[in-house]
This record gives C-alpha cells, structure tokens and sequence, in this order.
C-alpha cells in the first residue's frame, strides 16, 4: 500500500509567514487610506509652460503662478515654487 505523503510545516516559519502577510495587509490599507495621491504630471523644465502662468509672473503675481502650477500639475507647494522660480529666472533671460 501506499503512504499518504505529509507536509510537515515548521510551526514558527509559518508564524513569520503570516505576520509578514498581515504586515503588507496594514501597508496597503494605511496607504489607500492617507489620501496621498503620487502625480507624475510635473512640468518638464525644458518644455514651453502655461501661457496663464508666464502671464502671472509677467503681472509679478508670482503667489498666484505658483497657485496655478499647482491646480494644473498636483505639484507640491515646494515642486510649484521651484518651477516657477526656475520659469522666472528663464523668462528674465530669455532663454
């Protein structure tokens, strides 16, 4: 006859296993829960910006360029500022 094959299962293994399952669960869950929304929109600094945005700076309303860039990209009050910085000095020198 034959014998049935058994599986033997090292009991703290399968403690570890379970444990980094439940830690990835909790992961998962505090993310989708934080509201944290990843936006990959960030203007390229090479390309033309937003003719609102050059218009605003052209004004010296540079609080509400940074305002702008934000609405339309989902940038980071910090990203927002340092690529409107960055678009003034260029627009200064023409370039």
């Amino acid at each position: 006859m034959e014998e049935a094959a058994t599986l033997a299962i090292d009991p703290i293994l399968l403690g570890a296993v379970i444990i980094l399952i439940v830690i990835g669960a909790v992961v998962i869950y505090m993310r989708s829960r934080s509201g944290v929304t990843v936006v990959s929109a960030a203007p390229h600094r090479g390309t033309e910006p937003p003719a609102d945005v050059a218009t605003l700076l052209a004004r010296g309303n540079k609080i509400g360029a940074i305002k702008l860039v934000r609405e339309q990209t989902g940038l980071g009050l910090k990203e927002a500022k340092e690529y409107v910085d960055d678009l003034e000095v260029r627009l200064k020198h023409g370039s």
